[in-house]
């Protein structure tokens, strides 16, 4: 197998642990059902020890440069200015608008001045390197890959509250019926590096996120005509084969014009923008939740209809799918003008 195949199959399988915790689902359903819902937190500790056990036995030494510095003050920035943001989203009906408002300011300004600082820092050891940004479809494959992550989990939380709330579905039942996203992901991931020496990685991205909307309609439209639970199942077959076909090729188009001494630096924003897509969802999530239940007028016009939030709850990760569509397409089409 070619250098190119084997690095395409580890960014695969390594970015399956998306996909792979939608599992949990299954262990998750099961624990609460038997054991209740403090339980599902009481499973991280022996999970906790064993990764441990494992970083020890398995992880290679690290060879970095000791010598090298840390960026601590970005760091305290960085963190303290998304915890700030994601804190005035979630928490904005819990308290008065202008201190919702202001907490939203506040943390703006702190992640502005946090670009300032690394600005200034690039001569040193800066968090972001800014040399990583001039690589060709970086800054592009970037916004794709926040907007699937943002996309899947909205969509999987969604449903699970969905099953769980409006069909009355046990918590183990609701976790087999999502389940085999995560499964069809895999064994498709098992397959993307010999795809790779037939197709090229734009076409496997446009095929997997065009399929991954394909699963999300069939899914509201099964939302909305309520057929059957095995409709439910076969769209998250369908969405489960798009992703599988989606990651690989997304990370791997997002990393291969990135200088090797910017790999590290690069491959870790990457992995940041996908934890961040999948707060946000949490996030937007949560303001669609809470505006359903706030004391203002105003929300409560718009998200009193419950058929309306439901709607809008499962219409978002299917634009945040097309749009990461057009991304892709405006790149293979920029990319064939430029050619001479």
């Amino acid at each position: 197998m070619s250098a190119s195949t084997s690095s395409l199959g580890f960014w695969s399988l390594g970015s399956n642990w998306r996909y792979c915790c939608c599992c949990g689902a299954d262990i998750g359903g099961g624990l609460i059902t038997l054991f209740g819902w403090p339980s599902i937190f009481f499973i991280n500790i022996p999970l906790g020890i064993l990764i441990i056990i494992l970083a020890y036995r398995f992880l290679p030494e690290c060879k970095c440069n000791p010598k090298e510095g840390f960026d601590l003050i970005g760091l305290i920035l960085l963190t303290l200015s998304l915890g700030t943001i994601s804190f005035s989203l979630m928490e904005w009906d819990s308290y008065e608008l202008i201190f919702s408002v202001f907490m939203f300011l506040l943390g703006i300004a702190m992640l502005l001045f946090f670009c300032m600082q690394q600005k200034f820092n690039q001569s040193k050891y800066p968090i972001i390197p800014f040399g990583i940004f001039y690589a060709n479809n970086y800054s592009k494959m970037l916004i794709v890959i926040g907007l699937n992550a943002i996309a899947i989990l909205t969509l999987i939380i969604t449903l699970s509250i969905y099953l769980q709330t409006t069909l009355k579905i046990n918590p183990i039942y609701t976790g087999f019926v999502i389940a085999p996203a995560s499964l069809c992901s895999i064994i498709i991931s098992t397959l993307i590096g010999k795809l790779s020496t037939k197709f090229s990685l734009f076409a496997l991205l446009k095929s997997g996120l065009f399929v991954t909307a394909l699963g999300i309609m069939i899914l509201i439209f099964n939302v909305f005509n309520k057929t059957s639970i095995e409709i439910f199942i076969m769209s998250m077959v369908i969405i489960g084969i798009g992703n599988g076909l989606t990651v690989a090729p997304m990370n791997l188009l997002a990393m291969e014009n990135v200088s090797s001494d910017l790999v590290g630096a690069a491959s870790g924003f990457l992995n940041t923008v996908r934890q961040l897509g999948m707060a946000l969802a949490g996030i937007v999530l949560g303001c669609i939740l809470q505006g359903s239940q706030s004391r203002s007028p105003m929300f409560y016009r718009i998200f009193n209809d419950r058929d309306y939030v439901i709607m809008f709850s499962f219409l978002l990760p299917f634009l945040f799918i097309v749009f990461g569509f057009a991304i892709v397409m405006s790149i293979r089409v920029f990319s064939c003008r430029n050619k001479p």
